[in-house]
């Protein structure tokens, strides 16, 4: 018991840490990715934030020097916030799809020769 409270005092710094790592290495020899993200968060805030994580790792990636191509699904209680007009929201959730929808979480940047396809405009 004395050796992994030890071992835990010596790798949970490290832990700690994380944020502060460089995934270079991990990321050294990809010129491309391609993801598909199933998103169907049916929470207003849940799924911008959702987003906001899509678009941080999407910029990361450009950062990086990878061309990334991501898909995004929405299903479920997600699609509410994707479809046009508000009757399928609650009043106190439509500025958040407002804001899903006008694309203000998007960093807009785009990779040489990719492609968006932006949202419909909301009626």
């Amino acid at each position: 018991m004395r050796s992994f409270f030890l071992l835990f005092l010596l790798v949970f710094p490290t832990v700690l840490d994380a944020a502060g790592l460089d995934d270079r290495v991990a990321l050294a020899e990809l010129k491309s990715v391609r993801v598909i993200c199933d998103v169907n968060v049916g929470d207003a805030a849940l799924l911008l934030r959702r987003l906001e994580l899509i678009d941080d790792t999407y910029t990361q990636l450009l950062d990086a020097g990878v061309a990334p191509t991501i898909v995004v699904a929405f299903r479920g209680g997600a699609s509410r916030f994707v479809t046009r007009g508000i009757a399928h929201v609650a009043t106190e959730e439509v500025e958040t799809k407002k804001r899903i929808q006008d694309g203000s979480i998007s960093s807009r940047k785009t990779v040489s020769g990719s492609n968006s396809v932006p949202l419909p405009p909301a009626r």
